[in-house]
């Protein structure tokens, strides 16, 4: 009995995940690899770093 109310929670939870009506912009965060540095925060950084050191 219990194995079959883990199985109809499994398929409910991936129809439910299967039909989420967001849009899949939303969803996706910011990724800090695709932004560009500015020149001057470049030089900021590196003088960040070299003091750190």
């Amino acid at each position: 009995m219990a194995q079959f109310f883990i199985l109809f929670c499994a398929v409910v939870t991936f129809a439910l995940m299967a039909c989420d009506p967001r849009p899949t912009e939303l969803k996706q965060t910011a990724s800090a690899w695709d932004q560009t540095i500015h020149p001057s925060q470049q030089d900021q950084q590196t003088s960040k770093d070299s003091t750190a050191s």
